[in-house]
């Protein structure tokens, strides 16, 4: 452990996570007590990393409130290590202090229960004024601190994985902890309301002991979210008022709408509810001329900048159903939600109907092919492609079946999966940019389809890159009808020139400016209506998959068949050699004139398969192995008793786990068991490690998904991954083992959809 950390005198570690530790600290200049957060060795030369540690930094500094932990400096250590310096809360957690509240049989009154719910909504009320999701609110984020006179008040704290909402809305990764985590967040779509979620999770437990969902994996709890209204609290508390019991079950509401909408509101309906002042209007946000916490009557000049609080135009968002509400005014789950989350992190995959609009409607489960030359039908611009000559006709690449998933999808970090013409842009961001500021209703709509807002346009534009399609590929494409964007479930033909994202995911239509986002299923057999180009065929087309975050991509110039690189965020003036003897998406390309058939793929419309664990199907190997008693395959074994240990220090900082599987499969699950129901009491307790990295890689040796993690240890016994990503490989990089001696797990469950 380290000793010193600058000035600070480090007593004890309080914590370690996959991407950073926290240690207790006594500041020798000002003999005062402090916590100090410092990124994790094995991450300190990943830029992206080190960039969202300092963004937690960033965002302490601007939340300054009494209910938010301070930030006290920043700085790094000799290795070049960040780290920042904050408040220590002596006095604990709240997780701690409901445990030991549950261990002694007693609970919270219920003035108890709100008067901490209402100092956790001013923490978030201040931070979702200055446009910040905290996305992890859980009770062991809710800390508590001595100020003077011994007083102690409550702060939140680890806005490790908070973003600015322009991020958070942009995000297609799942985060936050299950029970805590609202169900638009496995979409990886975190607002305001999510927050609010959470806070009605932690007000329920406080009262009941229990989140109103208390499974122990992840699939589970979402399952429920979606499919189970959360029983009436007062059904195990009567002395619960109605007021409260009422507002937790919207506070608990499926569809983010339907709750309030922010810190501020939630504030507002828990004091209404507890009969301390009139309550806003609900789903409204305090407004000019409204009264503040403090007192004050708010004018214009004090409101936030909008960011979404209220639904974009057009249709509900793909995660939610009609809401049906009881008549205690909760929503009420609809027995089978029509859900589909994202590409990365589908937990749950139920087919919905598609209405889609070419001008009118199209039938139910037919997909619309979008020739690359064609703006279509209620297009949102005019072209910003520079000149019809930048949009190349070529002959699609041979794509061999190893590069493609099981139903279609190929990760948009693939080198090579796009075309374009070296030094030269196929699309113009600045023009899209401008017509959308010329007309408001087209840019709100835009925006509302992207899920960003109106003031984030231009700075979202310049994040995308120019490319063109080489294959055939299914999206969502949006037109824009009576002041909305609908959605048209669509084809876009090779050679269509797209502004693709950080993940390497195609969001605008450069000939049209129609927003793009994810496919989404149809319902019944496809069909396909519009213009067919020659050789089209249903077979022959693929999904681009959100996997990873990149900076770079490794394009095909069109003219040449060479490949070349492309900075993320520019637009061919940056553009430079790709590495030698880099494998290229489809293998050699020739350059053409003319526009052949892409190789047959299976469908990406086809129904989604049935989650099959295979763990037992593959081979599995280790890094080291503590004894014979415990080997490898006691990890795969099915049996959570037994366990397998590595051989602790032998393996240096990091032990490996490798699981084989016999061919590709679509896995959409990783599921890492601890030790707590080993059959030896002894080895339950204190041989977990703090945190894995989970990889997942192709047959062709693509790393197609990575993800940190805390556990599987002590105190996290589970953990619960999921993913939609075509691998035959699970790799287990442990660290930070409880024990120096040995450290393992009870068992890998590897779930793949067939």
């Amino acid at each position: 452990m380290l000793e010193h950390i600058g000035r600070y005198r480090v007593e004890r570690m309080l914590g370690t996570g996959a991407f950073a530790s926290v240690y207790m600290a006594t500041d020798e200049a000002l003999d005062a007590t402090v916590a100090i957060k410092v990124l994790a060795e094995n991450w300190a030369h990943d830029e992206d990393i080190r960039r969202r540690f300092s963004e937690e930094a960033r965002i302490l500094w601007r939340l300054d409130s009494d209910h938010i932990i301070r930030l006290h400096t920043v700085d790094q250590l000799p290795d070049g290590r960040p780290y920042f310096v904050m408040d220590y809360a002596d006095a604990g957690t709240l997780a701690d202090r409901m445990r030991d509240r549950r261990a002694g049989g007693g609970q919270y009154s219920v003035d108890d229960a709100v008067r901490i719910s209402i100092d956790i909504a001013d923490g978030l009320a201040v931070a979702h004024r200055q446009g910040i999701v905290h996305r992890d609110l859980k009770p062991s984020n809710v800390l508590f601190r001595t100020s003077s006179g011994r007083a102690v008040r409550l702060v939140l704290a680890d806005f490790g994985i908070a973003r600015s909402l322009e991020s958070a809305r942009g995000s297609t990764i799942a985060a936050g902890t299950p029970h805590y985590m609202a169900p638009e967040q496995a979409q990886g779509q975190a607002e305001r309301a999510s927050d609010v979620y959470a806070a009605a999770v932690i007000l329920h437990e406080l009262l009941l002991g229990d989140p109103p969902f208390p499974f122990d994996s992840a699939g589970q709890v979402l399952r429920a979210q979606l499919t189970e209204t959360p029983a009436d609290v007062r059904v195990r508390r009567p002395d619960v008022p109605a007021p409260i019991a009422e507002l937790i079950a919207r506070g608990l509401a499926l569809e983010p709408t339907h709750r309030p909408a922010d810190g501020d509101a939630w504030k507002a309906a828990l004091q209404a509810a507890a009969g301390q002042q009139p309550m806003p209007p609900q789903g409204a946000t305090l407004g000019p001329g409204d009264i503040d916490r403090a007192g004050a009557t708010l004018g214009p000049a004090d409101m936030p900048t909008p960011i979404m609080s209220t639904p974009p135009p057009g249709p509900p968002p793909p995660y939610s159903a009609p809401a049906e509400v009881t008549p205690a005014g909760a929503p009420k789950r609809r027995n089978q939600t029509p859900m589909v989350i994202g590409a990365l992190v589908v937990v749950i995959a139920i087919v919905v109907a598609a209405v889609v609009l070419k001008g009118g409607k199209a039938s139910a489960g037919e997909i619309i092919l979008a020739p690359k030359n064609a703006p279509g039908a209620n297009p949102f611009t005019p072209s910003v492609v520079p000149t019809a000559q930048t949009t190349p006709t070529f002959t699609s690449p041979t794509v061999p079946p190893t590069q493609k998933g099981a139903t279609g999808s190929v990760s948009g970090s693939t080198p090579g999966l796009y075309g374009g013409t070296r030094q030269l842009g196929v699309c113009d961001p600045g023009q899209l940019v401008s017509f959308l500021e010329a007309n408001p209703a087209k840019a709100r709509a835009w925006a509302g389809a992207l899920n960003i807002s109106t003031n984030q346009i231009e700075s979202y534009v310049a994040s995308l890159t120019p490319v063109v399609l080489r294959t055939d590929t299914r999206v969502t494409n949006h037109g824009f009808v009576n002041g909305s964007a609908n959605p048209i479930q669509s084809v876009l033909q090779a050679g269509t020139a797209v502004l693709v994202d950080s993940y390497g995911v195609p969001r605008v239509k450069c000939y049209c400016g129609n927003p793009l986002s994810e496919p989404k299923a149809v319902a019944g057999k496809p069909s396909y209506g519009g213009d067919q180009w020659p050789g089209f065929s249903p077979t022959q087309i693929i999904v681009i998959a959100p996997t990873v975050v990149i900076d770079k991509l490794v394009i095909v110039d069109v003219g040449t068949g060479q490949p070349f690189v492309r900075p993320l965020g520019t637009s061919g003036a940056a553009d430079t050699d790709a590495p030698p003897n880099i494998d290229i998406f489809g293998g050699a390309t020739q350059t053409t004139t003319a526009t052949t058939a892409p190789p047959a793929t299976t469908p990406p419309t086809a129904p989604p398969g049935n989650p099959v664990s295979i763990s037992s199907e593959g081979a599995v190997t280790a890094t080291s192995t503590y004894s014979s008693q415990f080997p490898v395959s006691a990890g795969v074994d099915g049996d959570p008793r037994t366990s397998w240990f590595s051989a602790g220090a032998r393996d240096g900082n990091t032990t490996t786990y490798t699981w084989t599987g016999q061919r590709d499969d679509r896995i959409t699950q990783v599921t890492i068991v601890g030790n707590a129901q080993n059959s030896d009491p002894a080895n339950r307790r204190g041989y977990g490690y703090g945190s894995v990295v989970i990889q997942i890689v192709d047959g062709n040796g693509n790393v197609v998904y990575e993800q940190g993690f805390s556990g599987p240890s002590t105190a996290v016994n589970e953990v619960d991954a999921h993913m939609n990503v075509v691998g035959r490989r699970v790799i287990l990089k442990l660290s930070n083992r409880e024990s120096p001696d040995c450290g393992g797990f009870g068992e890998l469950n590897i779930v793949a959809s067939r």
